[in-house]
């Protein structure tokens, strides 16, 4: 009789075929795995380098706040009503101290109500007081007295632009 293979083992190559097939499958999702895994780690390792990247530029920027601060509490206390008074000097020494832009009596009242305490800053230090000290004040001066600062220094000197 010819080689005719058995039913049986027909059967144990089925199983064969079946277990070589799962074995493959197996290899090739632990590949997948792996491979899901090294992208998962790269992008953590991403997502952790742009967090510190944020987190020095952040730190950066609180620093950088900070010595602005310092800055205008270094000039605040005592440049401010210093620069103030050698504006209002100035006007009073050009005896136009009324004609300088105020329309109003309230106007003219807010000036006058700044002059007092002005003056008093003014005997300590006014006449060491520098251009650049002159213009880095006047972004920390209080609104209202920027108004009146600016309406001065454009009477006096015809500066009309500040800076932030």
């Amino acid at each position: 009789m010819p080689n005719v293979p058995s039913p049986a083992k027909t059967k144990k190559e089925k199983r064969k075929e079946q277990r070589q097939r799962i074995r493959k499958l197996e290899n090739l999702l632990q590949k997948q795995k792996e491979l899901t895994h090294l992208q998962t780690k790269r992008a953590l390792r991403w997502k952790a380098k742009c967090k510190r990247a944020k987190k020095a530029k952040a730190s950066l920027k609180e620093e950088r706040d900070n010595l602005k601060l310092k800055e205008k509490e270094r000039y605040l206390p005592y440049v401010a009503p210093i620069v103030a008074a050698v504006v209002f000097q100035a006007l009073y020494w050009k005896e136009r101290f009324w004609e300088f832009g105020c329309e109003k009596a309230e106007e003219v009242d807010s000036f006058a109500d700044l002059w007092v305490g002005i003056m008093q800053g003014r005997n300590r230090a006014a006449h060491q007081i520098m251009a650049e000290d002159v213009i880095a004040v006047l972004s920390h001066c209080e609104a209202t007295l920027r108004e009146v600062m600016e309406r001065a220094f454009k009477f006096l000197w015809g500066i009309s632009a500040w800076g932030p």
